[in-house]
């Protein structure tokens, strides 16, 4: 098998986290705020720009640093990266348990590595609790993503992510199966564990930029198509939605339109004839009755409400 430099490795995986910042970081300021949860998946990839130097430099700086605060560091991103995927998808956000369970990862690792040294034992509690913020995330995307190839994207990539977590976490509950190293060059289960975070920090980066992007214009093309007092369909809509409505009714006769016209019709005949003055809330009754015609005429016709649900 040929030899993989697991230094260079995780030395890479921070220049690639630093990069996908500065293109989230452009979208954080660039985005409406509508379009929740950027700032907290910078956020934690600021912190994984951090944590490969810490450690990169293992055996050079005290422990305390290259192996406590370094996994902290990567329990804590992972848990803003949690965080993120919950806002974004408007779900309530659980800051007491993701700290909780970063807090007592760190000092269970800082136990294994400064009170009683244990390898085998720091490998299995960063990754379970890393494992279990992949999972929330998966959950979440599976649950409440749109169903979109950036959605489909986004998810198989964390799922790939999450079965290797659950891999390496595996792995270390048997002996044999870990070395005592960190960087040692023959554990195969570490080479995957590490190379595959080294490409996932910009993998998954740049797919949870393709589901903010996607969000983005379903917002924007929702907006051009709605009046931003009323919240109903725009002329542009109205027009694009009628035409349709009529090529679906041909061939069904000119009654089937006058009995769902009878509405819309009723309140313009209420305008002109029965006294109704031309007001503002003449207007928008006449708008809303628009609505309602067009959304039997049209059931797809979009929706502010039902672009955003």
């Amino acid at each position: 098998m040929p030899q993989i430099d697991l230094r260079t490795t995780v030395l890479l995986s921070a220049v690639m986290s630093a990069l996908m910042s500065v293109v989230l970081l452009s979208a954080y300021y660039s985005f409406p705020r509508s379009i929740k949860g950027i700032g907290r998946w910078v956020s934690g990839s600021l912190l994984l720009i951090v944590a490969p130097v810490l450690f990169w430099l293992r055996d050079i700086v005290p422990d305390w640093l290259s192996i406590v605060v370094a996994n902290c560091l990567v329990m804590a991103a992972m848990a803003l990266w949690m965080l993120a995927v919950q806002a974004f998808y408007g779900r309530p956000q659980t800051w007491r348990s993701a700290a909780a369970l970063t807090v007592l990862g760190t000092l269970l690792l800082a136990w294994h590595a400064l009170g009683q040294p244990n390898y085998v034992a720091r490998v299995t509690i960063v990754t379970f609790v890393v494992g279990i913020f992949y999972i929330a995330q998966c959950v979440l995307i599976l649950r409440y993503g749109e169903r979109h190839f950036s959605t489909y994207f986004f998810g198989a990539l964390m799922s790939v992510q999450a079965l290797v977590v659950l891999l390496r976490f595996g792995t270390s509950l048997f002996a044999g199966m870990t070395r005592h190293s960190f960087f040692a060059p023959d554990d195969v289960f570490q080479i995957i564990y590490l190379s595959s975070n080294t490409l996932m920090d910009l993998a998954l980066s740049v797919a949870f930029m393709l589901v903010n992007t996607r969000r983005l214009h379903v917002e924007l093309d929702v907006l051009s198509r709605t009046d931003p007092l009323t919240l109903l369909l725009n002329r542009r809509a109205l027009y694009a939605a009628g035409q349709e409505a009529l090529e679906r009714m041909r061939g069904e006769g000119e009654n089937a339109l006058a009995d769902e016209l009878t509405p819309l019709l009723e309140t313009c005949e209420r305008i002109r004839f029965g006294g109704l003055q031309p007001t503002r809330f003449a207007l928008d009754e006449l708008l809303q009755s628009s609505e309602v015609v067009l959304a039997r005429l049209a059931p797809d016709a979009p929706t502010l409400e039902g672009a955003l649900a």
